[in-house]
């Protein structure tokens, strides 16, 4: 990625947050009536996920939960989870919650030294400081702003307006989207971790995955309303107002995607 590139990117993500805080992209609106007003064109890109996922992610995640124990799994699993660390700080720091910003950079201190690279989580196992799921999102979310509308992101499944620009901001914090600038063919490290990541994670899926195509009535309908609970639930530090449920959890997919 070349450094014209990449400044081009942070300017086009820097607007449209600008643009976003501003009030004048997004209205909050109340959580449990989240619009879904491109649902033809979003059920249209669920479908072309679904067969990505059908013929490529998902054979590939099978074969990878085949070949790899599991302990090596976990091992790729708490890898990323550490080098996410600058997302989970900002996004700690933006809600103020300093005491979580310091458990999140004293687990990436330990994990990144005697935990091997982050390879084992000793920070958990050892010194008891627990992962907090946050993102730049979820900082928006706390401040009260809406979700704006639903959104299905080509390859990467279910959003809505507020956490896909957050994923902008995230993605300005990943250490691996900066390999191209200092690594000769740094690129294809970025798309190998980005593979890799997407692999592991959807090998993790895979039971809730099953379950929730088996049980729920309407597919599409039922991950829209995973994607909010599972949001709200970050949000709100497990602890969301309660709402009406259009459809029932399928076990096992709110609580791996967490």
């Amino acid at each position: 990625m070349k450094l014209s590139h990449l400044s081009h990117r942070v300017l086009f993500g820097i607007v449209f947050s600008l643009v976003f805080l501003s009030g004048s992209f997004i209205s909050s609106v109340k959580a449990e009536d989240t619009p879904d007003p491109l649902e033809p064109v979003n059920r249209g890109i669920f479908w072309f996920n679904g067969k990505v996922d059908d013929y490529l992610l998902g054979p590939v995640a099978h074969g990878y939960k085949w070949a790899l124990p599991r302990g090596v799994r976990r091992s790729v699993t708490n890898f990323f989870q550490n080098i996410g660390t600058p997302v989970y700080l900002v996004s700690d720091v933006l809600q103020l919650k300093f005491g979580q910003a310091g458990t999140h950079l004293g687990r990436f201190c330990i994990n990144s030294t005697i935990g091997v690279a982050g390879l084992f989580d000793l920070a958990k196992s050892e010194f008891e400081l627990e992962h907090h799921p946050e993102d730049i999102g979820s900082a928006f979310g706390y401040w009260g702003i809406g979700e704006g509308f639903y959104l299905v992101i080509p390859f990467l499944g279910p959003s809505n307006l507020r956490d896909g620009i957050g994923r902008i901001g995230g993605g300005f914090l990943d250490p691996t989207n900066y390999a191209a600038m200092v690594v000769d063919k740094g690129e294809y490290i970025t798309f190998g971790a980005i593979a890799l990541n997407a692999i592991d994670t959807r090998s993790r899926f895979d039971e809730g995955l099953e379950s929730a195509k088996e049980t729920s009535l309407d597919y599409y309908a039922f991950m829209r309303s995973t994607f909010h609970q599972v949001r709200q639930n970050i949000i709100y530090d497990d602890n969301p107002p309660e709402e009406e449920v259009s459809e029932p959890e399928v076990e096992g997919v709110t609580e791996q995607a967490k």
